[in-house]
């Protein structure tokens, strides 16, 4: 049971329901966003698998000679 201190009056009970709406609303806040990562981690495991693989990529980088040079 929640007890109250009468020595500090009302703001006992405001300072608990203004963390305990707090607490849950970040609680929410975070199901939500584990959520919608999870979500987006299969879009994006799902879009990289149906991706076409080029077998001439090695991974380098190199100059293009159709680069314009500025």
């Amino acid at each position: 049971m929640i007890h109250f201190s009468p020595e500090i009056g009302w703001w006992s009970k405001a300072i608990f329901w203004y963390v305990f709406i707090n607490l849950w609303m970040c609680i929410g806040f975070a199901v939500v966003v584990f959520i919608g990562g999870i979500s987006d981690l299969k879009y994006l495991l799902k879009a990289m698998d149906e991706a076409p693989t080029d077998a001439m990529d090695d991974g380098r980088v190199v100059e293009s000679s159709d680069e314009v040079k500025g």
